[in-house]
């Protein structure tokens, strides 16, 4: 299951809101370590999932948005894609992430 440090509460936070925005139960849950990746078709679900969250985090900080009392979204952002791409290739999905990241 994937774990965050005590550094990177901040970028948990922030995936803790836009799950909760996007009603994504599964990635809510894998975020919140309640889910794990066992599959690839769990990894392309967390990456689209990650891939969604950042448009929106995009969004609202070009809209100058705060989420969570969070006021760089975009910092926080590239933390939470180093946590998440760095459990994916943990995992042994890099392929999967790779792919959606090009």
């Amino acid at each position: 299951m994937i774990v965050f440090t005590e550094e990177q509460t901040t970028a948990k936070t922030l995936a803790i809101h836009y799950a909760k925005k996007m009603n994504d139960t599964f990635f809510l849950n894998f975020v919140l370590s309640r889910a794990d990746i066992t599959s690839e078709e769990d990894a392309v679900k967390i990456s689209d999932s990650f891939w969604a969250l950042a448009d929106m985090a995009t969004e609202d900080y070009h809209n100058n948005i705060q989420i969570e009392g969070i006021n760089d979204a975009e910092f926080w952002t590239l933390k939470l894609f180093n946590v998440v791409m760095g459990y994916i290739t943990e995992c042994g999905y890099d392929d999967t992430w790779l792919n959606y990241a090009a």
